[in-house]
């Protein structure tokens, strides 16, 4: 899937400038609950690394557990800090909060999801229906 441009990033100085070091190149999500944005890491113009923007507003609803975007993006810091020696994870640049939004800024890898991966496995089956084989690719992502 290619991801389109959007213009209206480029037309928020408030996000411009909070995000000096970054050139957003595209919105990957729009959402009420916060904006995932693909960018250039602008602070070595030797290299073309991108990295993943994830945005957390304020005052949005909890989850079914009662978490807001600022502990929902805590936890994935979190899970991804203490996975990063067993798994292969994206790496976490940055961190911080601005006016009340949380912001967390990660490697970008090309490649599919493990949402993907798994849907894919699954094929639109029942766990009962998958053979073995599938299960335990599954169970060993």
């Amino acid at each position: 899937m290619k991801t389109q441009i959007s213009q209206k990033v480029y037309s928020d100085p408030e996000i411009n400038k909070l995000l000096k070091d970054y050139l957003i190149i595209s919105v990957l999500k729009e959402d009420k609950k916060g904006n995932v944005y693909k960018a250039k890491d602008c602070q070595d113009w030797l290299k073309t690394d991108h990295v993943i923007i994830k945005q957390g507003k304020a005052q949005m609803l909890p989850d079914e557990f009662g978490r807001g975007m600022k502990e929902r993006l805590r936890w994935q810091l979190y899970v991804q800090q203490s996975l990063s020696n067993v798994v292969g994870t994206p790496e976490i640049k940055d961190f911080f909060r601005y006016k009340g939004h949380d912001y967390l800024i990660m490697e970008y890898i090309e490649g599919r999801t493990l949402r993907e991966i798994v849907a894919g496995i699954f094929e639109k089956k029942t766990w009962d229906a998958l053979s073995a084989e599938n299960r335990i690719s599954i169970l060993e992502l």
